[in-house]
Formats: structure tokens, C-alpha cells, sequence
């Protein structure tokens, strides 16, 4: 999940693809163990509930790459 204190550490795209990691981490583990299993170490947080947390980091993030997108293109002169 992300931290606030580094969510503008590293580039936007080094987030984005850090975030797809952790997405895909967290369904191989569901998928793998259990969508209703959790770690040990955390037993009040299941699979799927970690699944979803690290969605909506990457949805998140998502948002804000688009954003900068749309700003770039909008920033470029008619015809670029």
C-alpha cells in the first residue's frame, strides 16, 4: 500500500509500474494460497481485502498519470 510520505518519490511511471508489480504480486498470492487465506502476521487483512488495497493504489496512481497525460497533450501546439 502507499505510504503518503513517498507517494512523489520517483517518477510517475516508476510508481505506475511498481504498482502493477504489487498488483500482480498480491493476486498470485490470493490465487496461489487462497482468496479468503491471509499472511500470519496478519490475520485481520485476507487475501482478497490485500488484493483489493493494492487496486486502488494502482487505480489511484492511474489517475494521476492520466492526468499528467492530458496536461502534456493539452500543453503541445495544434498539429503536434
Amino acid at each position: 500500500m502507499a505510504h503518503p510520505e513517498y507517494k512523489s518519490i520517483g517518477s510517475i511511471e516508476d510508481r505506475v509500474v511498481e504498482e502493477i508489480g504489487e498488483v500482480l504480486q498480491a493476486m498470485s498470492k490470493a490465487k496461489r494460497f487462497g482468496y479468503k487465506n491471509y499472511h500470519p502476521d496478519r490475520p485481520y487483512s485476507d487475501n482478497t481485502r490485500e488484493l483489493l488495497l493494492e487496486i486502488v493504489d494502482l487505480q489511484t496512481v492511474l489517475l494521476d498519470y492520466q492526468k499528467q497525460l492530458e496536461d502534456s497533450l493539452a500543453e503541445r501546439p495544434e498539429g503536434e
